[in-house]
């Protein structure tokens, strides 16, 4: 392996399963075609903002992760696990945030989204943000599992596109965004 898949790995297995891409001291966009494949057959997914293991978003694995992270915090927020099987889950604010990312789940304001979900949703929103203005779309809300108004917040606060005024109705209100 080289040393690329090894800093990759190192910063996976000290998040213990899953970290930041602005924790990796060299550019993601940078690895050959080689680095990646190796990447590949190691199960790691390399997203936009995040990179993570499968493996480590499974009931189970997340249930352990958040004993481990009360342990060593000395707080105990396992009563505040999220359902199992779901993709996004009621973020309490008596609770760190910190504990969320830890667990495999990233506050998005109210709402806290798996990771997996969170870049194939943000995928998804900067696909349609290659247009000049657009509108959220069934494919989004079915992924993200949220209302049309969390979505507006997730698109607004989280990957910081600008909502334009409409016209519409408050009933059945669409949003489009640039």
């Amino acid at each position: 392996l080289s040393s690329k898949v090894k800093a990759i790995n190192f910063h996976l297995f000290e998040g213990l399963g899953h970290t930041s891409v602005k924790n990796i001291p060299f550019q993601i966009q940078k690895i050959n075609e080689n680095d990646r494949l190796a990447i590949a057959k190691l199960g790691i997914r390399l997203g936009v903002t995040l990179i993570y293991l499968p493996i480590v978003l499974k009931p189970k694995i997340i249930k352990l992760k958040a004993i481990l992270w009360s342990i060593y915090n000395n707080k105990f927020f396992v009563n505040h696990l999220p359902e199992e099987g779901r993709v996004n889950c009621q973020i309490n604010k008596n609770v760190n945030e910190d504990f969320y990312f830890f667990i495999g789940y990233i506050p998005c304001g109210n709402i806290g989204l798996r990771l997996d979900i969170y870049e194939r949703l943000s995928a998804l929103v900067r696909k349609e943000g290659k247009k000049t203005k657009f509108k959220i779309t069934q494919e989004m809300l079915s992924i993200a599992g949220f209302t049309k108004d969390c979505l507006k917040d997730f698109i607004i606060n989280n990957m910081k596109y600008k909502l334009l005024k409409t016209d519409t109705p408050e009933t059945n209100q669409e949003y489009f965004f640039q």
